[in-house]
């Protein structure tokens, strides 16, 4: 369990709930023991990590050193009491790392797409092993991520712990990976038994970014954090970038402001007032949207029998120009109202177009 975390001035701090660290590869023995030894020092890391097997897009590089290097994750197991963490893409990679006494596993991002993988691994994988994290598969296809959480789910596996590792994307700059938080709190409003960690070294992409996105996370509610950390990241052969050191993971984890999730206490009288207007608001907003939407299926009859289509270039720009300066004007993030009226747009050709029988979407 992780160390009580200060944070000056909240009303309510304790203990973030499960804290994964180590570096990006497992690379020789002594950098393995090395950052083991001082993060077990911390004191508030629950599993060591490190990759073994490191798929890569094209051969060539640096692909892990494979099973020769369970050996000295077990050592580090053994010697500082942390429980190794590796990730596990073949049945064969699950059967050599529990030879070493090895029995929590990672599913990457690669093989959380696909479906036939993540079955055999979950039942290769005896029920009672230890945790499986699943990270996000590449795209932010949320079913595809609670079916890879759900195969291991059917299979008997009591402790199963989603990895958001953010999604790839053309222009996620300054960050690697876009964070997309709204996929990740989409499945905690799915799946609300389902741990969520944050993995911040693979959304930020680079180290001084990292403790910014993971408070984000912990803003957010999630329940820990999966950290890549290197003694010596200027020298580690993948992801020299985004790792920390153990140093500079451990004064990060010093300065996190973790608090008290909503549920988990009595609401103040305040917030639960607050919260009734927010529910108030977001009934009017539903039943706005509704109203708006028979506006719709009237307009959507109107054009059937003029024999107009249903999506209209010109409109849809005068609309989406008026609302992002009306939303600049009630004080709403940009991108949010954007996104907002493509949403709102999308349904309403769709609605239309099942009007017609067909799948119109436009070109939104």
């Amino acid at each position: 369990m992780a160390e009580e975390v200060k944070a000056g001035g909240a009303i309510d701090t304790y203990r973030i709930p499960l804290v994964v660290a180590g570096p990006c590869s497992a690379e020789n023995p002594e950098q393995v023991l090395t950052c083991a030894h001082e993060l077990a020092q911390l004191g508030c890391v629950d599993f060591y990590r490190a990759g073994v097997w490191k798929p890569r897009t094209r051969p060539g590089g640096f692909e892990g050193r494979g099973a020769q290097a369970l050996p000295w994750l077990a050592q580090a197991q053994q010697e500082t009491g942390l429980p190794v963490c590796v990730e596990v893409a073949t049945t064969t990679h699950v059967r050599a790392a529990r030879d070493h006494g090895i029995a929590s596993y990672w599913i990457g991002a690669r093989t959380a797409t696909d479906p036939f993988a993540v079955e055999e691994l979950s039942h290769a994988i005896p029920p009672g092993d230890g945790v499986i994290f699943v990270k996000n598969p590449i795209s932010p296809d949320l079913e595809l991520w609670i079916g890879a959480i759900e195969r291991f789910r059917r299979a008997g596996h009591a402790r199963v712990v989603a990895v958001h590792r953010g999604f790839y994307a053309a222009d996620a700059a300054p960050l690697r990976n876009s964070p997309r938080w709204e996929v990740p709190l989409a499945l905690r409003s799915r799946l609300g038994d389902l741990q969520i960690v944050c993995d911040p070294s693979h959304i930020a992409g680079r180290a001084e970014l990292v403790p910014g996105i993971a408070q984000q996370a912990l803003d957010y509610s999630f329940d820990g954090l999966f950290v890549e950390v290197h003694p010596s990241p200027q020298h580690a052969l993948s992801d020299a970038a985004q790792q920390l050191t153990p140093a500079t993971f451990g004064a990060m984890m010093r300065r996190f402001r973790y608090s008290v999730r909503a549920g988990e206490r009595d609401l103040e009288p305040d917030l639960a007032h607050l919260r009734g207007e927010i529910d108030r608001l977001d009934s009017q907003i539903l039943e706005l949207l509704g109203a708006r939407m028979r506006i719709v299926q009237r307009i959507g009859a109107w054009k059937m029998e003029h024999g107009v289509q249903p999506y209209h270039p010109g409109r849809w720009r005068q609309l989406l120009t008026h609302h992002l300066r009306y939303g600049e004007m009630v004080g709403l993030d940009r991108g949010f109202v954007r996104n907002l009226c493509h949403l709102v747009h999308t349904e309403a050709l769709r609605v239309q177009g099942n009007m017609r029988g067909d799948d119109t979407q436009g070109e939104v």
